[in-house]
């Protein structure tokens, strides 16, 4: 009974959000538009239902890919904003992957820099080998950061926070305890192990079995 409200309270708490509604005009074999479209009307963004793991920075959602073949597994060098950089800027991708970077920068003056991806706790940043503060922009929640003048060498990586850690440590404690429950929960009807009861093997009057040879045997019951 108790595992089963365990799994009650794990389980019903999120059920609404395993069944994002649908769009009424959205084609059985949906394109990558009709799946931005249906994300930006119904507010299921990625793997969402509601937009439930959106940062609350975020005020604007976008209505579909910041450019060509984002949706399509392209890689954070290729998410650098450059319209955010002043006229006569250079930039070089030196590296790339889902979520880490790196480029070489130079702008003729000071600015503010961007990536196409929503900024979280764990995004790190790096300037010439040294930390870089970032922060989400206003109204989208992207990634902002501030560049100096001048060439510089520029990184993002996305790494673990103690708060996932924290979190992946309670989702294994939990799984532990549901566990240890089953077992208690199995076990703790069991009565005690009945004294086993031998009986002898002859007959009644003292006669001996046919074919046990004159030898007493016992039969163990449990």
């Amino acid at each position: 009974m108790l595992v089963l409200v365990a799994v009650l309270l794990l389980v019903l708490p999120s059920t609404p959000l395993l069944y994002p509604l649908r769009l009424r005009d959205l084609p059985t074999e949906p394109t990558l538009a009709d799946v931005s479209r249906y994300q930006a009307t119904m507010g299921a963004l990625g793997t969402t239902s509601a937009g439930e793991y959106l940062p609350k920075t975020i005020e604007r959602v976008p209505t579909g890919p910041a450019f060509p073949g984002m949706d399509l597994g392209a890689s954070l060098d290729r998410k650098l904003d450059t319209s955010h950089l002043p006229p006569g800027s250079h930039w070089e991708s030196l590296a790339g992957g889902p979520l880490t970077a790196e480029w070489r920068v130079s702008v003729p003056t000071a600015t503010q820099g961007a990536v196409h991806t929503f900024y979280f706790p764990g995004w790190q940043g790096y300037l010439d080998g040294e930390p870089l503060p970032l922060y989400p922009l206003p109204a989208t929640g992207l990634i902002g950061f501030d560049i100096p003048a001048g060439e510089h060498r520029l990184s993002l990586t996305y790494t673990r926070t103690p708060a996932a850690a924290l979190a992946d440590a309670l989702s294994l404690a939990a799984v532990g305890v549901l566990l240890a429950l089953l077992v208690w929960e199995r076990f703790r009807h069991r009565g005690p192990c009945p004294s086993p009861l031998a009986l002898p093997t002859s007959g009644s009057g003292g006669g001996q079995l046919p074919g046990e040879g004159g030898i007493r045997r016992q039969v163990v019951i449990y």
